[in-house]
């Protein structure tokens, strides 16, 4: 029954947020949606003072304790469920950020990661997310400099690492592939072949990053050792089967028959 409470007070909390989120969309004065540029646009972008307050009530809605108090009752009403430090309220605030991307609610997740950086600019799921959706409209250079920042940002230990690095390996292995320098395409793949190596070493079990590095070795034309990875990947834990069966028979296979032992 509590954890039912509390699943309602957050939504309600969160509704209100998204009105202060989605207040710039609707001011006649604000030229453009900020909140659905990472970051919001910072630092070449400059919020007008009305968002600058509204990020002020935002996170005094979100947090416990801040250094000002609500400024009026009626905001504090609102407020029903706060965490009890920005850093908290960062994850869980990204948490519904990556619901939507699963969703394809790309615009939502833009907010929501944008909601969390704002919290704690120092939340390395929040780049994470900025660097998928930019990966999703192709801005694959853009991307890749939120998916260092986020890499920087994670620690070792941390259990979304593995996923994070097989994230960008996955879209330097894109940017690689619609490359037409043959120099830069090589450092991209390079660089997506040094993130797998190091997920591998974090997890030597799970397939589905052997997967990622045989579509990776795929597009480099090495479809030998593309084949070795799809091996490597088969009877382990996480085996990405589904996407190893869609990339063998309409990719792999095309261009080189299974080696047979």
């Amino acid at each position: 029954m509590k954890d039912s409470f509390t699943k309602v007070t957050w939504l309600f909390c969160l509704c209100f947020l998204a009105q202060v989120s989605n207040a710039f969309e609707t001011n006649p004065h604000s030229g453009g949606g900020l909140n659905l540029i990472p970051m919001y646009g910072y630092p070449h972008i400059e919020k007008p003072g009305w968002y600058k307050e509204a990020d002020e009530k935002f996170i005094r809605c979100m947090v416990v304790e801040t250094s000002a108090p609500p400024n009026s009752m009626e905001e504090d009403k609102n407020c029903t469920n706060r965490f009890p430090s920005r850093e908290e309220a960062s994850k869980n605030v990204a948490k519904f950020g990556w619901n939507y991307f699963h969703k394809g609610d790309y615009s939502t997740a833009m907010k929501r990661f944008n909601q969390a950086w704002l919290l704690n600019p120092n939340n390395y799921a929040a780049f994470w997310g900025f660097g998928l959706l930019l990966s999703q409209q192709e801005k694959f250079a853009e991307s890749i400099i939120y998916f260092e920042k986020s890499i920087s940002l994670v620690e070792s230990n941390d259990e979304g690492r593995l996923q994070l690095l097989n994230d960008a390996a996955n879209v330097y292995s894109e940017q690689a592939h619609k490359e037409s320098d043959k120099v830069k395409a090589q450092t991209s793949f390079d660089k997506a072949n040094a993130l797998l190596a190091e997920a591998v070493k974090i997890d030597p079990q799970n397939g589905k990053t052997y997967i990622n590095w045989a579509i990776s070795l795929y597009f480099q034309k090495d479809y030998p050792r593309a084949w070795e990875m799809v091996k490597k990947s088969r009877s382990l834990k996480d085996c990405g089967c589904a996407a190893a069966k869609e990339f063998i028979e309409t990719a792999l296979s095309k261009v080189m028959p299974e080696p047979q032992e």
